[in-house]
């Protein structure tokens, strides 16, 4: 903490405790579920607001430790996604620590960690999220269920997005440009034809040059469905690969890996569905 204090400026300003339950979020598409389910008996702060902000890089603040220090609950991704979580919840004693990808998944810590493209971890995190704000807060706990349960409904739509795509899903092997995507690509049907590009990009390692050949090659001869980008994390690599798709007339599925300002969690994975079903009802078309 002594550290974090020195590297992070000498500011004196310390946030007021909120009245209710207080959380706070390491990202902002977990801080607007407990925000859904908490309503107006509390208050959520996401520390990260902004998709510009690469969660795996981010460096808290003065003002970000003294807000977690105050929280009653305190909501991290886990499985090594947003580390710097961890040393800041030392200083919340009292707060109940929940790793979404631990906690509530129960997946190893070296599984893919981008689980917010699981098709039901948002459902699943609303309704613990219920559970918990309960025993903080007995008297509200019908209000907490029934706001859980009105955020579930409320994402249905990408459920029957999902078996949709399923349904019309044609060829079954696409290439990534990192596992961002991977855990919808499943449920979909797709399967990864090369990981071992992605993996290395995810481990912040160079692809090796089979690596990077294989992918050009799936690209090539067009054994691939899509090619899916991440479009917060391009370099040169991936910017040639985009281009040889291009070339080569395979379609390219861009994604983010976090939220983009002005939208909700439900308007971001619905917006990126239509961008996949566009993508398959073109393939459709060619054959």
């Amino acid at each position: 903490m002594t550290a974090l204090l020195f590297l992070s400026g000498c500011s004196t300003e310390r946030p007021s405790r909120a009245n209710g339950i207080n959380v706070v979020s390491s990202v902002n598409f977990y801080g607007t579920t407990a925000k859904a389910v908490l309503g107006h008996y509390g208050h959520v702060t996401s520390l990260i607001k902004n998709s510009s902000i690469d969660p795996h890089d981010f460096t808290p603040t003065v003002r970000d430790a003294e807000r977690v220090s105050q929280a009653d609950f305190v909501i991290s991704n886990g499985l090594n996604y947003d580390n710097w979580m961890n040393s800041l919840s030392q200083d919340a004693p009292h707060a109940k620590r929940i790793k979404v990808g631990q906690t509530l998944l129960h997946q190893p810590l070296k599984s893919n960690p981008h689980v917010w493209y699981r098709l039901n971890t948002m459902p699943e995190l609303a309704n613990y999220l219920a559970k918990q704000f309960s025993k903080k807060d007995p008297a509200h706990r019908k209000f907490f269920y029934r706001n859980a349960h009105h955020y579930d409904h409320s994402l249905a739509i990408l459920k029957t997005q999902i078996n949709w795509l399923k349904h019309h899903r044609q060829k079954s092997r696409v290439d990534v440009s990192e596992p961002v995507f991977d855990y919808e690509l499943r449920e979909i049907g797709y399967q990864i034809n090369d990981p071992s590009y992605a993996k290395a990009v995810e481990h912040g390692t160079d692809p090796s040059p089979e690596a990077i050949r294989s992918v050009q090659n799936d690209i090539k001869h067009r054994r691939i469905a899509f090619f899916v980008e991440n479009t917060q994390a391009s370099d040169a690599i991936v910017n040639n690969l985009v281009k040889l798709a291009h070339r080569h007339h395979v379609p390219v599925m861009k994604i983010t890996e976090t939220m983009p300002n002005g939208m909700n969690y439900r308007s971001w994975m619905m917006k990126q569905n239509y961008r996949l079903e566009m993508i398959q009802a073109r393939e459709k078309e060619s054959n």
